[in-house]
């Protein structure tokens, strides 16, 4: 898993620098033990959505 979330945190990090406003978390791994959300703060300070089945955003 630790493979998996270096990717995520480069991938929060880029948002940040290109000043994101909203992130939206798709494809979680199935049991993945982690609060994703609260995890991805520590590398984003905008607004952090996790997708959930239905899920529509107005883009």
């Amino acid at each position: 898993m630790y493979g998996f979330w270096v990717k995520i945190r480069r991938s929060l990090h880029r948002a940040a620098r290109a000043r994101v406003q909203k992130l939206c978390l798709i494809h979680i791994y199935p049991g993945y033990d982690q609060e994703p959300k609260r995890e991805a703060a520590t590398a984003f300070a905008g607004e952090i959505l996790v997708a959930e089945k239905g899920m529509v955003l107005e883009v």
